[in-house]
């Protein structure tokens, strides 16, 4: 008669069986198997998606603060993480912690510009994850993308939204200014608190 292993439930021989090494094998094996495909059914792919902006934003004036960057399609949605309510926010529609990935492109400056900075902010109004850069592509260059990322710590679920807010800084002048392809990407690193 086998012993079991605590843990997993594994038999095994112990000196008073009889040797009969391949039945032992063949009883270890399926052991083995069926409890991976039990634990493979249990873990499903993390809740993840991309929202992205693909509507340019125009800044003028000296200091132009963009409250919402707009979110407008979903690249993926895995597990139904989010869901875009149309005022440009992404809400997240599950409890937990959640990692944020944003992601911006602009264009070259004519040299008025001092500064844009990027922020992922959740639905209590608290950043999570903030950039900022000085440094803008020379003419060569069509284009820079800057990139920020942070942790929610705790997000309560289906009422809570995030958004990426930027703000564009200029040392003189009002011309416009486009900032171009936005994205936010979203992680869930844990269920809950």
């Amino acid at each position: 008669m086998p012993a079991f292993t605590p843990n997993r439930n594994y038999p095994y021989s112990i000196p008073a069986d009889p040797a009969n090494v391949p039945e032992a094998i063949q009883a270890l094996a399926e052991a083995v198997d069926a409890d991976l495909q039990t634990l493979q059914s249990l873990v499903g792919p993390r809740p993840m998606a991309r929202a992205r902006g693909i509507t340019p934003v125009v800044a003028s004036g000296s200091v132009t603060t963009f409250n919402t960057m707009p979110m407008e399609v979903l690249d993926f949605n895995v597990g139904g993480a989010v869901s875009l309510p149309g005022d440009g926010t992404v809400q997240i529609l599950s409890e937990g912690s959640w990692l944020g990935i944003a992601s911006m492109s602009f264009p070259p400056s004519s040299g008025t510009l001092s500064g844009i900075r990027m922020t992922i902010i959740d639905g209590s109004n608290t950043e999570y994850a903030d950039t900022s850069t000085n440094n803008f592509p020379v003419v060569p260059e069509t284009q820079r993308t800057m990139g920020a990322s942070g942790m929610a710590f705790f997000i309560p679920g289906v009422f809570d939204r995030t958004l990426l807010r930027a703000e564009v800084n200029r040392t003189a002048g009002g011309a416009a200014f486009t900032l171009r392809d936005h994205t936010l990407t979203l992680i869930r690193m844990t269920d809950g608190p």
